[in-house]
């Protein structure tokens, strides 16, 4: 139930129990107002109210509204990834795209699997995430145009190159965020 919901059930419960009290009771009213108060209180203590999405804790220091918006928005930019690796000319550069949408889809996953890896993530996802997708869009339009010269031809080979190493990045940045599952693992098993 809603905290409005709540509130206005609330609400009424303590105007029965003032209605009942003074009407019915013929106690004076102020008097009335003690039984009235007490029945809002106990309302408000027996009615449950579902909490907000940024009142639940799933993690340490991570709401389950931070979760849903983080892996929304990892897994928008995988599907990004995706589109953008379909315009690449450069097979080699365009399997490198598609593995990175891949990988990006595996830390939402990760990130749903094991919520407090959020906090050790802000940086992938404030910045790495997003100029990832930069340089990667800004490859794909131009790998895209025709009639390139040399030197646009050898700047797109050497985004390519940085591509290759955006993909190697994100494989890295997946383990690390796996690696306290590992080390649990670890200690578990010994």
């Amino acid at each position: 139930m809603s905290a409005t919901t709540q509130a206005v059930l609330a609400g009424c419960a303590g105007i029965g129990a003032f209605a009942v009290s003074y009407a019915v009771g013929g106690l004076v009213w102020w008097v009335a107002l003690v039984p009235a108060v007490a029945a809002t209180l106990a309302s408000f203590v027996l009615i449950p109210r579902r909490r907000d999405e940024a009142e639940v804790e799933v993690a340490m220091g991570v709401t389950l509204a931070e979760l849903n918006r983080v892996v929304a928005q990892t897994q928008g930019t995988a599907q990004r990834f995706r589109v953008l690796a379909k315009r690449i000319r450069d097979r080699q550069v365009a399997r490198a795209v598609e593995e990175i949408a891949s990988l990006t889809q595996d830390i939402a996953r990760n990130f749903l699997a094991d919520p407090k890896d959020i906090r050790s993530a802000y940086d992938f996802l404030d910045y790495h995430l997003g100029k990832a997708f930069e340089v990667i869009d800004a490859y794909a339009a131009l790998s895209s145009a025709t009639r390139l010269t040399e030197a646009e031809t050898a700047k797109l080979e050497e985004v390519g190159k940085t591509i290759l190493d955006i993909q190697q990045l994100f494989h890295e940045h997946l383990v690390s965020l796996r690696a306290n599952d590992v080390l649990s693992l670890i200690h578990i098993s010994q």
